[in-house]
């Protein structure tokens, strides 16, 4: 498991975020708007999956165009 070094999260939603202790070494990659959902409480999302205290990198909005949407 220590060859996973960095996990981009989607959403923070359970089925997404499931099993992400499993890799508590690795960088989580995050959009800045979804990591602040994650700390308002919401039900929606699953506060034990985020307890190990996950090493954050959060990114903010992109100034990159694809197809007239803002590039992710």
């Amino acid at each position: 498991m220590r060859d996973v070094t960095d996990i981009v999260l989607t959403r923070g939603d359970p089925d997404h975020a499931g099993g992400r202790a499993d890799f508590s070494h690795a960088f989580v990659h995050v959009l800045a708007e979804e990591r602040a959902r994650l700390d308002t409480g919401d039900e929606r999302y699953s506060a034990a999956q985020f307890v190990h205290g996950p090493r954050w990198v959060v990114h903010g909005k992109s100034v990159v165009g694809w197809m007239g949407l803002e590039a992710r």
